[in-house]
């Protein structure tokens, strides 16, 4: 993995610039930082990289029906099967939830039928608490404690820029994407292509966005291929 401030002076490199000390050096290195962590927030929404994967869990009590979900940030999102499960199990009962609907319907059945507290069946993600992270609305509500856990990806949060506080942390997501993205992003900044669509660093991360999914593919199964880039 590169730290931030590599992965900004390897998009100056290939821009010929001078390669700087921290990100805030200059207006222009300021400016690539902030491409970079643009760059990063699409990598790591187009597709479920290995890194980014991680597992999070919650413990029930019985006749509460709303969590936070502990450690995953704004942006978390659940991987499915094949089948377009969710990977979400609960570990007690040895039960996959069969899906994610969207919130404002569990508490319509929540409020317009006799809820009997029970395993739960469903789960839907209701805004964010006060930490930060995605609030779990389950139905029925639990009637004992039970752990479920949650299998998905939670990308990394966007970078300090200004401060250089932030420099030397890890990238998770794949940095060769990263680099060709913000690079193509200076290049459109710059006006040196008429067409930012057909410019070759763009070329480039397209190309290399598909071989890495379609590396990743060969071993996690057809399920991401729909995210290729075309």
């Amino acid at each position: 993995m590169a730290t931030f401030l590599e992965i900004v002076n390897d998009v100056q490199r290939s821009l010929r610039e001078d390669v700087t000390m921290n990100t805030y050096s200059s207006e222009y290195s300021t400016l690539l930082s902030m491409f970079v962590n643009k760059a990063k927030r699409m990598v790591e929404d187009a597709y479920d990289w290995p890194e980014l994967r991680t597992e999070l869990s919650l413990t029930t009590t019985s006749g509460v029906s709303s969590y936070s979900l502990t450690g995953s940030g704004k942006r978390f999102r659940v991987i499915r099967d094949e089948y377009d499960r969710p990977y979400i199990y609960n570990t007690t009962t040895q039960y996959q939830l069969n899906k994610i609907v969207d919130s404002a319907k569990l508490r319509y059945w929540q409020g317009t039928s006799n809820t009997t507290n029970n395993s739960p069946e469903y789960v839907g993600f209701e805004g964010i608490d006060a930490s930060g992270d995605l609030k779990v609305l389950l139905y029925p509500p639990p009637s004992a404690t039970e752990v479920i856990k949650f299998y998905g990806v939670v990308p990394q949060g966007d970078l300090n820029v200004l401060a250089g506080t932030d420099d030397a942390v890890q990238i998770k997501a794949p940095e060769q994407l990263i680099v060709l993205l913000a690079w193509a992003f200076a290049i459109a900044e710059r006006g040196e292509d008429q067409s930012f669509e057909t410019a070759e660093p763009y070329a480039l991360y397209k190309e290399a966005l598909n071989d890495a999914i379609s590396y990743h593919d060969n071993f996690a199964g057809d399920e991401h291929k729909d995210l290729q880039v075309l």
